[in-house]
């Protein structure tokens, strides 16, 4: 018989909202265009968020050091 042997690994995802994506200057003028399709939009933003994948749950030691350094 022959037996195939699979590694079962659970996996935890991490979501982590990070600092905005736009300076004040693109904002200003990224909005400016946008107002000129759509004169109703007041306001926009943007930021970056960081997806981790990790092997186990993170302890919040290792929880604070990852938002440190990503946000």
């Amino acid at each position: 018989t022959y037996q195939q042997l699979i590694k079962v690994t659970r996996l935890y995802m991490l979501e982590l909202i990070g600092s905005t994506a736009l300076s004040a200057f693109r904002k200003q003028r990224l909005l400016k265009k946008i107002n000129q399709l759509v004169p109703q939009v007041s306001d926009i933003s943007a930021e970056y968020i960081h997806f981790i994948e990790a092997e186990k749950s993170l302890s919040d030691n290792e929880l604070e050091t990852l938002k440190r350094i990503l946000t």
